[in-house]
């Protein structure tokens, strides 16, 4: 697993060419963190990992105590074969 100083990516790289390897580890690693002058500026986070937290934000807007609890379980990374992962509890709140 990656430390988050593992994902501290200086702005200056954008400008050097790396710009399409910084946005293949986005994809690989759901977010990177920009930083100028010695100063975080910006998270760069991938579409799938945007549609996960657009979707915990609604379902923690619902307030279901069910919900809840399935995306307190997909969190910790709880996965069943019912449809209660991360991924489909997103995909199936997004598509809605």
């Amino acid at each position: 697993m990656e430390s988050a100083i593992d994902k501290i990516v200086p702005v200056s790289d954008f400008n050097k060419g790396k710009a399409g390897k910084i946005f293949r580890r986005v994809e690989e690693d759901g977010e990177i963190f920009v930083m100028k002058n010695n100063r975080p500026t910006a998270v760069v986070v991938s579409v799938r990992r945007w549609k996960m937290f657009t979707a915990a934000l609604e379902a923690a807007s619902a307030g279901t105590p069910a919900l809840r609890k399935a995306l307190s379980d997909a969190r910790k990374g709880k996965v069943s074969r019912a449809g209660t992962s991360r991924e489909e509890i997103a995909a199936a709140l997004w598509n809605d």
